[in-house]
């Protein structure tokens, strides 16, 4: 039996990753953010104003300890933050006109 192994090439520009490792808030252009750091912090969501439409990525790369926690800005109806406490817990936002919607969670 042969070993028949096709290769395929992707090309893609990767988006810009945020390396968040403290308290920050975010900007709409900040999607794919990535925890690099261990603490306790908050990181806040950039007005869902600005974000309609958009998907933010959240992911953390690293062991330890500390809770990083997500929060709105305040303007999202029935938000409940996000905490991020083990390493590679992850979650997809969607901003719609009115609030944050949790599209995926891996915690």
């Amino acid at each position: 039996m042969s070993n028949d192994r096709r290769t395929k090439e992707v090309y893609r520009q990767d988006p810009s990753v945020t390396y968040v490792s403290g308290t920050a808030t975010l900007s709409p252009t900040d999607q794919f953010v990535n925890f690099d750091t261990n603490g306790t912090f908050n990181v806040t969501l950039p007005a869902i104003a600005d974000c309609v439409g958009k998907t933010f990525s959240f992911y953390r790369s690293v062991t330890g300890t500390g809770d990083i926690t997500v929060i709105d800005a305040g303007d999202s109806s029935n938000w409940s933050n996000l905490v991020f406490d083990a390493q590679y817990d992850a979650c997809v936002l969607y901003a719609s006109p009115d609030k944050w919607h949790i599209g995926n969670e891996i915690a």
